[in-house]
């Protein structure tokens, strides 16, 4: 009989939950395939491992998803913390400026220190105007709106919705609380998977994250054994065998 180690527990939850699990019992998807997953632990086995994660406790779960993270961007998954961390104005183009725009705060939203005072959320960008461009009011929306436009941030909370964070189906705070870790680490599950295997292809890369599961997590495929020998064997008739192949090369090499 196995033994499910709570970490263990923990990390099949995460996988389950990045694969569209919206409920423990979804479990049985990982558990109908042990011979991609192993050894998953069933329902009864993984609720008392979720009631246990005490608010004492969830800095562990941070801790593990901060050294996963590490690796991760060890990898080529992180961002560019290479600038400086305050805004030279002087390392731009001659006429470049920086444009702040205040807008009223969705229910919910994070305020910063600055923000309660007037009670809007400010926000800022650099941008250089070309030569004739001017100054003008058209301008400055145009601007602010393509802006808008590459608000990568929105898009990684629109994301997590999608993987889980939506919906605390627990009863108990606790419960709905190593639940959102959980989502949190399934959130970062696909983005690193889009951005270390398929960064060659932008059409994958910055897909949805329910089309990357429809696309690449859900695509039919078998394990076949021969010796010592385990291959990965893709549906060719899939729209989009072609790509997982070397994906799963890059992911190799980036954690070899």
């Amino acid at each position: 009989m196995p033994v499910h180690f709570p970490k263990s527990v923990l990390a099949d939850l995460a996988v389950a939950i990045a694969d569209g699990a919206g409920c423990i019992s979804d479990l049985r998807a990982l558990r109908d395939q042990p011979g991609l997953f192993g050894a998953v632990a069933s329902k009864p086995t993984a609720w008392p491992v979720l009631d246990r994660v005490s608010p004492a406790r969830l800095p562990l779960l941070r801790r593990g998803r901060a050294m996963a993270r590490e690796r991760a961007w060890a990898a080529g998954a992180g961002p560019d913390l290479s600038g400086e961390p305050f805004l030279d104005i002087d390392a731009f183009p001659v006429g470049s400026r920086v444009i702040v725009r205040k807008v009223r705060p969705y229910p919910g939203a994070q305020l910063s220190l600055f923000d309660f005072e007037a009670g809007l959320r400010h926000t800022a960008f650099i941008c250089c105007p070309r030569p004739g461009e001017g100054r003008d009011e058209g301008l400055i929306a145009a601007l602010e709106l393509r802006h808008r436009g590459h608000a990568r941030i929105e898009g990684r909370i629109r994301q997590a919705k999608a993987a889980g964070l939506s919906s605390l189906p627990c009863r108990d705070l606790s419960e709905n609380e190593a639940r959102l870790e959980r989502v949190l680490a399934a959130a970062d599950l696909v983005c690193w998977s889009k951005l270390l295997c398929f960064v060659d292809d932008p059409e994958l890369a910055r897909c949805e994250i329910a089309s990357f599961r429809y696309r690449i997590l859900h695509m039919a495929a078998r394990i076949a054994r021969s010796g010592l020998v385990i291959s990965f064997r893709l549906d060719r008739t899939w729209a989009w065998s072609k790509q997982p192949a070397p994906g799963f090369e890059r992911l190799r090499a980036a954690f070899a």
